[in-house]
């Protein structure tokens, strides 16, 4: 039988059954609709991705400490702060969406965790419609054509938050943004309980920049200096430095941004330079994953093509992890 013909005889049913007037079928045809319509999206979201319940979207924080402990080398102030603000805005009802600010050099992992952040909370990972990634370069590329983007954007926003209102933007090369492009998101991160009638207060934005990696890098190379071990390094050190590089960035997006000047950032996440032995950790997982035995000598292999930096003491890779899958693919054959 049709979902016509039950509404149908569910209105006949009614109709008999409480011989009161047309408005009190009419009123109960509308429970039926409202009724059938919530069957059909429960049973539609058992086979297709969609915003409600928890078969889609979900922290699995469980999960998620895993691929930290696997996949993530040398950056321990980041998993650890990722881990804990993440736990809070699933667990709490938050009073505003979640904003972080990774920073860092090249090939340190900023795009990396984000990956591992939209794959354990979303079923669909990168590739679910709930996580949108907002390239500067790409989708923003030209200076003169800013009020072109901020209407772009905040349209892409807006729909992004009717769609559903837990999902996940992510702004790659934030450094590269043009300046004032960034204040879009403002009032989408500000404490309102809605924005044009949609709560985005469980959304997460995260913003991947370049922007304060000089200032971690000498501060990391001073600690080495006095003896402090990488490890023994704390979030709080590194906090003030980097806010305060956000403020002066002047060829940053975040310079005199309302995000900054409004503390709407809730964390900028530190991510330190790399040293050998994280490029060996990297080059070993990177070999796993193509289901090649671990070899010292290859691992050894790789972690000499790369460059590193002070040129006395050779201590962090000029490049990350970055060329790493590359540098793999080239020696593991020889």
């Amino acid at each position: 039988m049709t979902m016509e013909r039950r509404l149908g005889l569910f209105v006949l049913i009614a109709a008999l059954c409480f011989p009161t007037g047309a408005h009190a079928v009419v009123d109960l045809f509308s429970v039926g609709v409202a009724a059938a319509s919530w069957g059909f999206n429960k049973v539609k979201c058992m086979v297709t991705e969609c915003c409600y319940g928890d078969k889609w979207i979900g922290l699995d924080l469980s999960s998620l400490k895993e691929d930290f402990q696997k996949h993530v080398f040398g950056q321990h102030l980041a998993a650890e702060v990722v881990v804990k603000v993440l736990r809070g805005h699933f667990k709490n009802e938050p009073k505003k969406a979640l904003v972080l600010s990774f920073q860092g050099g090249t090939g340190s992992g900023k795009n990396f965790i984000s990956d591992i952040i939209a794959n354990n909370t979303f079923r669909k990972g990168m590739k679910s419609q709930f996580v949108h990634k907002y390239i500067a370069t790409f989708d923003a590329p030209h200076s003169d054509r800013v009020e072109f983007y901020k209407t772009e954007l905040r349209n892409r926003i807006m729909s992004a938050g009717r769609k559903c209102g837990r999902s996940l933007f992510i702004f790659d090369e934030m450094d590269k943004m043009p300046p004032g492009l960034i204040d879009v998101v403002y009032p989408f991160v500000d404490h309102h309980s809605e924005v044009g009638g949609v709560n985005f207060r469980q959304f997460v934005f995260i913003f991947l920049s370049n922007t304060g990696a000089q200032r971690i890098n000498n501060y990391m190379l001073e600690q080495w200096n006095s003896g402090k071990q990488r490890e023994d390094v704390t979030i709080k050190e590194l906090d003030f430095y980097l806010s305060k590089d956000a403020y002066r960035e002047k060829d940053g997006s975040l310079w005199h941004s309302n995000l900054i000047k409004n503390h709407l950032i809730d964390y900028f996440v530190p991510f330190l330079p790399l040293e050998r032995v994280h490029i060996k950790q990297c080059a070993a997982a990177e070999m796993r994953r193509q289901g090649q035995l671990v070899s010292g000598e290859v691992l050894n292999a790789v972690a000499n093509e790369h460059i590193y930096w002070p040129s006395n003491e050779q201590l962090y890779a000029t490049s990350g992890c970055k060329k790493v899958r590359s540098k793999v693919d080239v020696l593991s054959d020889e």
